[in-house]
């Protein structure tokens, strides 16, 4: 069950990525900061004026020097963007016979670990943020998962699996840790046995 969840969960961020940062998609981030720049003056970027508690225009091309870092840093993620889509292409979509018999050949000719993607959707979360507080008067916080925080999770509940399991620990009574108030009942029990 872990290793299927886990591996569903991989290709659908392969999927989403390349999608994400594609240059033919029509709602990638790609596209969005193109069309910001290129309607920069319309969109009326602002910015919160601490010092003056107002919300103030920001200058255009200020505004288009963040889009011009923004394309630098996905152009900085190239390789990796790259190498997500040959999985994506040769594996998920096509089953490419070459790649598809032996998957030690693609992740050696075009390698991802997982801390790049965490690296790149770190990236998607650091522009769409910056967008956010530009055109939309207000911060946003935007939680973005991957694999390696579905691996913790999984860990985890297959520890609490094992545990609750696990005949040798019946006197803990696991199941009183799912409880809101455990702590309570787990008194009561401790007491009880006393």
């Amino acid at each position: 069950f872990f290793r299927l969840v886990t591996y569903s969960f991989n290709r659908t961020i392969i999927i989403e990525l390349c999608k994400l940062f594609s240059e033919k998609e029509q709602k990638s981030i790609i596209d969005f900061i193109n069309c910001a720049k290129k309607y920069a003056k319309v969109i009326e970027p602002s910015r919160f004026n601490p010092e003056k508690q107002t919300r103030e225009s920001t200058d255009i091309a200020e505004y288009i020097e963040v889009i011009e870092g923004h394309i630098k840093l996905i152009e900085s993620k190239q390789d990796i963007i790259t190498n997500l889509k040959v999985h994506r292409d040769k594996i998920l979509v096509h089953s490419d016979a070459t790649y598809f018999n032996d998957l030690n050949k693609l992740y050696e000719k075009f390698p991802i670990d997982s801390n790049e993607i965490d690296d790149l959707i770190s990236t998607a979360k650091e522009i769409l943020e910056c967008h956010h507080v530009y055109l939309l008067n207000s911060h946003l916080e935007i939680e973005v998962h991957s694999t390696s925080d579905v691996d913790a999770i999984l860990w985890h509940t297959r520890a609490f699996d094992r545990v609750w399991h696990d005949k040798r620990v019946i006197p803990l009574n696991p199941g009183l840790y799912k409880a809101e108030d455990f702590e309570e009942r787990l008194n009561e029990l401790i007491n009880k046995n006393s």
